[in-house]
Formats: structure tokens, sequence, C-alpha cells
């Protein structure tokens, strides 16, 4: 029985009533989320960390102080599932019935989409750079193959061979960067891509701050030795990487 018929088998048994939407497109979540959030006191998403992250940004997009988020991991990574300790789908059920819920920060990104001013939601990281074409190259087929453990890793090197570095202009308390940037990222926990990499050490999701990395370019073997420093201790050591702690960048 596949986890999507077990899960409704076990809702079934433990009588919680519910409703449920299958997304059609990218974002569909966001939108059902938000349209939903003033008539449900929660609403869960059933997937992975990208399913997450959009039914969050349509609750908080809403402006439902009373909506919680209720998270049931079927997806690849399921990192934010992991963060609070819900490891399975029967897990995400006990914690539903009983109630059991925890605070965490949101990471609230202003951004022009076409143009437009747009306000975005995350939960566990924010990035610009490098981190947009790793997720491309980690297609759904690259998923398949490798599984959870192993598709970022593969995702990353795909994505080397294809990234071009674009000009930034970084400020971060009092420090501002400019030129040639590999990636620029705002971690809320430790570890993403399916548990693969360490990309924010010391991150805690409910303390109120930003860990903030800056990676100016990287030629293609100083990069590879960032994914395995990221992989492992998640210390990158070099001039070109700057790291702070803060409430807020641009």
């Amino acid at each position: 029985m596949a986890g999507w018929e077990r899960l409704l088998v076990e809702l079934a048994a433990r009588g919680i009533n519910y409703d449920y939407v299958m997304t059609e497109r990218p974002r569909h979540a966001v939108s059902l989320a938000r349209e939903a959030s003033p008539g449900y006191d929660i609403i869960a998403a059933v997937g992975g960390d990208g399913t997450v992250n959009e039914v969050a940004s349509g609750i908080l997009l809403a402006g439902e102080p009373r909506t919680a988020l209720g998270v049931i991991p079927l997806g690849t990574g399921n990192d934010l599932a992991q963060l609070v300790g819900l490891r399975t789908p029967a897990d995400a059920v006990e914690a539903l019935v009983s109630g059991t819920s925890r605070m965490m920060d949101a990471i609230e990104v202003r951004c022009r989409d076409a143009g437009t001013e747009a306000t975005r939601y995350a939960l566990l990281y924010a990035a610009v750079g490098f981190a947009g074409e790793l997720l491309k190259r980690t297609t759904p087929a690259v998923k398949r193959f490798f599984g959870p453990r192993y598709c970022y890793s593969v995702g990353f090197f795909r994505a080397l061979l294809s990234f071009r570095t674009t000009s930034m202009r970084v400020r971060c308390d009092d420090r501002e960067f400019c030129g040639a940037m590999f990636l620029v990222s705002a971690g809320n926990a430790e570890i993403v891509g399916a548990g693969a990499m360490r990309l924010s050490p010391g991150a805690r999701a409910d303390d109120g701050q930003l860990n903030v990395n800056v990676v100016q370019q990287l030629g293609r073997w100083e990069a590879g030795l960032a994914e395995s420093c990221w992989a492992n201790s998640g210390l990158f050591h070099s001039e070109r990487n700057w790291a702070c702690i803060s409430k807020k960048f641009e």
C-alpha cells in the first residue's frame, strides 16, 4: 500500500476529520492554503519540504494567527519534519491527535517577481545564487534514481556544469560585499538537502536569528571542496566565505 493510502487509513482509524485537495502545479499549495486558512485550525502539508514551504507561505500570507501548520512527511527530503521530530507519517498523525506543537521562526523574503514587488516566506533557509541551479538540476528523475541520501549531492555536481555566478551587493549588519557571488544564504536550520548538507552550523529555528553565509565566486574544484565540507562538518574555511548571525540582511 502506497504512503498516501496508508495515511488515509491511519487518519480514519484515529478518528480525524479532514478534507484534502491535490495540488496541480507549482505554487498551487500557496493559494490553496491561503484561501483555506480562515476556515481551518490546522492545514497540513503532505509531501516534502517544497510542499511544506508552499503551505506555510499560504498560511502566513493569509495572516490568520490561529491557523497552525501541520507536517506529514511523504517527500524526498523531509528536512523540516526531521527538525521537529516527525520521522514518519505515523509520528505526524500522533502529533495531530495529541495536539503537539512547537513555535518556529519564518524567514520573510522581499523580492521582485516579473517586475512586481512580492513577499515570500521560507522556513529552513532562503538563498540566491547556486542554490537555485542546484534545485533545478535535482530533477524528479535524479531523486527517483539516487534517492534522498544522494540526490542533492548529484544535483550539486550537475549544477556546477551549468552555473554562472551573478554580480550582487550584499549587506549584513555593518558589512557590505560586492562582486560575483557563488551563494548567499540565510539559514533557519543547520541541515538541508535531505539531511545531506550542514549549511548553517549552529542555526536554530526558534532563536529569532538568521545564520548568513556569503560565498564569493568559486572555481569548480573549490566548489567541490565546499560541498564536501557542507556534507560533513558544515565548516567551509576559505577567504571567499564569510558568515554572520543577524536578524536581517539585504
